[in-house]
């Protein structure tokens, strides 16, 4: 306890005394008008009181009233022009401002449920029918009987630990100890060796601490709903973070039963190494296409009743039993869920109850178990019906080639669906369920091409009980309609744009508020991935509509951040603020989805067999992931130099071997364009190592390449020609000492070395190298620049803005909008008002035509701020110059 105190005291926060608020507005002024009101108050009072006169009542009332008032216009005011110059100044990129943005800020909701024949029930007996309606009673006397057998878990190590706390994130909020991953971190570093200890001893006895097991449970909201009916809350429980730890290392040694024994099928997508959402779909989207030559296709999207909530424990031990899980991995989990609790805390009340089924919520052992629990549904599939599931999301694809066939073969395999999921204690919420029909491209005798009718809409039935027949549906975040096309999913868009930015104007207006820069950031982080998720599946390429469609749902952002006219075009604010159109960014993610996960040679790239992959690495051992040499050795036979160069996108590697500090051999590898020089570091530290295991020497490696030491000690790197490095060295332990010199130092060897890499551009032995990722994505960031440039180049609208601005980049051109008004025409000139018959005349006072030229070179009254006018062929070169000149803009 004492430990873990100090090490809480170490990591907490500490609050200074004179805590300074984020945002306030009072000040001296409001202070005293504040205290003449109340000063008025009281007279008022005071004459009411006395029985005054009523003139004199009534003369005090009026001022009293009078000033009070103007005090409350004086705090509004002094409130928003304070909230001004606050958004103005305040350049936190996830602070304050952006949480008020995105709506972040916390919100306590009261738990305003009815509850039958109570009129006034107390919040604890709210929390209580809450806790019984979420986490129901069920006798587990027969699960409280199971036993098994004693047998050990397998131990952990240092390097266990010390990787498990390398990869922790921050901001997961604690449970009822409120010990918060913080504060272990720092008893770990404190004390290692009893961390260790601990985890191990609940390893030898395959035991879960009971302390462990309580769950704090809070209720959210859902949005939109009542919050009167006990449905529209969601329980988030909060799990003790030193319960989290020791389920990650668990999962490690049940993972490892599970791919040997090869137990989840390969359509199952949720929680698997290198895959997600967009893999997923995408896998759906390509059976649909390859399906439909001939044959009608419907789309199931099952929708499981509290899927995670009803996993039956004693279910799942059966299954255990089936599948010859060890006794040790069986007793843990047994453990685990055994006897567990959550629990509602507020001030005055401590509810709990007990939970008896399910998966623990909060727990990142769950969804393995659950992947394990739900795997028999998906081998229900055959050559006519397809099922894959991310989590509990279940999709269900039937082929068939006539209507009738198609409703008879979806309404026998969902019956059959729902009998198998009754056997995990699992049920269909038909009243969810959508059904999406893709008719078939040609029709039954393949005479005729297009796509067949049908002379009703097919019906499907599960147990009886209809299921609706729709013309899109959403699955995992993307509406896949039923001519795939994708216009549901991009109209969808309007409304998630809408609701990303609709309380921006709280900390940004036309005059004042965050800065476009600040404003950019958050539509790169926050915005344009919302928007853009899926785009891998939906992103391959657009009608004229769908490209105006996604213009104008950009167009609603890109107002808002570059604080111009409304009717500014879509295609100068793009360039303004150095945003590339939706369109365009979209084409690029389902371009590089199609290169690096489908391995598509489709594009204008090298062949893929030379570009580098992701490989899963969770099976590999960790003292395998993990290569920390020594710094030096004793007693080496040679000290290798090795460094990599590059120069004109030309690459290479050398390594120079000394034998007391006397070159004894060199080596020079030319690598392809198309590698980067830390690739040629790594290279030449491996074929270092590999010439050292070769021979049976000792050697100690100097490179000045720090990045290429670290990347060797992490975990996680799933570069397949990285890990193959790793897979070398990892024979050289022992007998190879790895450190880093810094660079240009005068340090004879790395000199040496250097100039050797840089000779090798030319000189060099060939290695062949595959093309890291950063190749590709440097590829897909010129697809988007060529893409924008045509468009913005073939583009009707914008013509004055591409006569200053004729190409694009990324970058933002200007914080100074007036300058933005200026090149773009769209601003508070005569002759723009007078085109909005805002003004009856388009002309200045002085006479000319009110356009900005004119007000910039011409007109007599601003010739104090006159620029000199350039000619048509050098206006970019004059808007250069006119960006890098800080008088010139202020003059604008």
């Amino acid at each position: 306890m004492d430990l873990i105190t100090k090490a809480a005291f170490g990591t907490f926060k500490k609050k200074p005394l004179g805590h300074k608020k984020i945002f306030s507005f009072w000040n001296d002024t409001l202070r005293v008008k504040r205290n003449r009101v109340t000063a008025l108050y009281r007279k008022y009072n005071s004459l009411k009181k006395n029985d005054a006169p009523g003139d004199s009542v009534l003369a005090a009332g009026i001022i009293y009233r009078k000033e009070r008032s103007e005090l409350k216009r004086l705090i509004n005011t002094t409130k928003r022009k304070a909230w001004e110059i606050f958004c103005l100044n305040y350049n936190s990129k996830f602070g304050h401002t952006f949480k008020v943005a995105f709506s972040k800020l916390k919100r306590n909701y009261n738990l305003d449920i009815k509850i039958p024949n109570n009129s006034n029930p107390s919040i604890a007996e709210k929390a209580k029918c809450m806790l019984n309606h979420f986490f129901p009673f069920k006798d587990l006397s027969n699960f409280n009987k199971l036993s098994f057998p004693f047998q050990s878990l397998n131990c952990i190590n240092i390097l266990d630990l010390e990787d498990l706390f390398t990869g922790l994130k921050g901001g997961r909020a604690p449970g009822l100890d409120r010990i918060d991953y913080r504060t272990w971190t720092k008893v770990f570093e404190m004390d290692k060796f009893f961390f260790c200890d601990f985890i191990n001893l609940c390893f030898r006895f395959s035991y879960f601490p009971s302390c462990l097991k309580n769950a704090k449970v809070f209720f959210l909201l859902k949005p939109g709903r009542d919050r009167s009916i006990i449905s529209s809350y969601r329980p988030i429980c909060l799990l003790p973070t030193l319960g989290k730890l020791i389920e990650r290392l668990f999962i490690n040694q049940f993972n490892t039963f599970i791919i040997r024994h090869n137990l989840i099928h390969q359509f199952q997508f949720g929680f698997r190494e290198l895959s997600n959402c967009e893999v997923a779909v995408k896998s759906l989207i390509s059976k649909i296409r390859a399906s439909r030559e001939g044959n009608h296709v419907a789309l199931v999207s099952i929708d499981i009743r509290a899927a995670f909530d009803s996993l039956d424990w004693e279910v799942l031990f059966q299954l255990f039993k089936k599948y010859d899980f060890p006794f040790n991995i069986q007793n843990f989990i047994f453990s685990y869920l055994k006897d567990r609790q959550v629990s509602y805390v507020n001030a005055l009340d401590f509810i709990t109850v007990e939970v008896c089924q399910g998966c623990p919520q909060g727990s990142v052992l769950a969804p393995h178990i659950w992947n394990f629990y739900f795997n028999e549904i998906l081998y229900l599939s055959n050559d006519h019906r397809y099922l894959q599931a991310y989590a509990d999301d279940l999709a269900l694809l039937v082929v068939a080639d006539s209507r009738k066939k198609l409703e008879t073969e979806v309404s026998s395999f969902l019956d059959d669906l729902s009998d198998n999921l009754k056997v995990l204690n699992l049920e269909v919420a038909s009243e969810k369920t959508l059904v999406v029909v893709f008719r078939g491209t040609q029709n039954k005798n393949k005479q005729k091409k297009g796509l067949a009718t049908f002379k009703r809409t097919p019906i499907f039935k599960i147990k009886g009980r209809t299921i609706r027949t729709v013309d899109s549906l959403k699955y995992l975040g993307i509406y896949i309609d039923n001519q795939l096309n994708w216009n549901e999913h991009i109209s969808n868009l309007k409304i998630k744009i809408y609701n990303l930015i609709k309380n921006f104007h709280s900390v940004s207006g036309p005059n004042w508020g965050a800065g476009a820069s600040l404003l950019r950031h958050w539509y790169l982080s926050v915005i344009q991935p919302a928007l853009l998720f899926g785009a891998a599946v939906w992103g391959g390429s657009f009608t004229k509509h769908q490209i105006l469609s996604l213009f104008s749902v950009q167009r609603v952002a890109l107002i808002k951040i570059s604080k111009c006219y409304r009717t500014c075009p879509t295609n100068a604010l793009n360039v303004f603020l150095g945003l590339p159109p939706l369109h365009v960014v979209a084409r690029s993610l389902f371009i590089k989805f199609q290169i690096w996960y489908d391995r598509s040679n489709e594009y204008d790239f090298i062949n893929v067999d030379h570009l580098d992959h992701f490989i899963k690495i969770n099976h590999i051992n960790l003292n395998k992931r993990i290569i920390t040499f020594p710094p030096l050795i004793k007693n080496p036979d040679f000290d290798i130099y090795t460094d990599g160069s590059g120069i004109d996108g030309n690459v290479g590697a050398a390594v120079c071997i000394f034998k007391n500090n006397i070159l004894s051999q060199s080596f020079q590898f030319k690598l392809s364009n198309y590698n980067s020089v830390f690739q040629a570091e790594l290279a030449a530290i491996n074929f270092a190592v590999g010439w050292a295991l070769e021979g049976g020497f000792k050697v100690n490696i100097y490179t000045d390449s720090y990045s290429s030491i670290q990347v060797l000690k992490k975990s996680d790197v799933k570069s397949g020609f990285i890990n193959n490095i790793k897979s070398n060295v990892f024979r050289a332990l022992g007998s190879v000492g790895l450190s880093w010199v810094k660079a240009h130092a005068g340090i004879p060897g790395n000199e040496l070395a250097d100039q050797f890499a840089k000779s090798a551009i030319t000189e060099g032995n060939f290695l062949d190298i595959p093309a890291p990722y950063s190749f590709l994505k440097k590829y897909i960031k010129n697809i988007i620049l060529g893409d924008w440039q045509q468009h913005w180049g073939e583009s009707d609208t914008g013509v004055r803005v591409r006569e200053y601005v004729p190409f694009v980049d990324f970058n933002l051109l200007t914080h100074n909008r007036y300058l933005l008004f200026f090149i773009s025409g769209h601003g508070p000139f005569p002759a723009y008002l007078f085109r909005f018959k805002i003004l009856n005349r388009p002309n200045c006072i002085c006479g000319g035509l009110g356009d900005p030229d004119h007000f910039v070179f011409d007109c007599p009254h601003t010739k104090d701020f006159h620029l000199t006018c350039p000619s048509g062929i050098f206006k970019p070169d004059w808007f250069s110059s006119v960006l890098k000149n800080v008088g010139s803009l202020r003059r604008l």
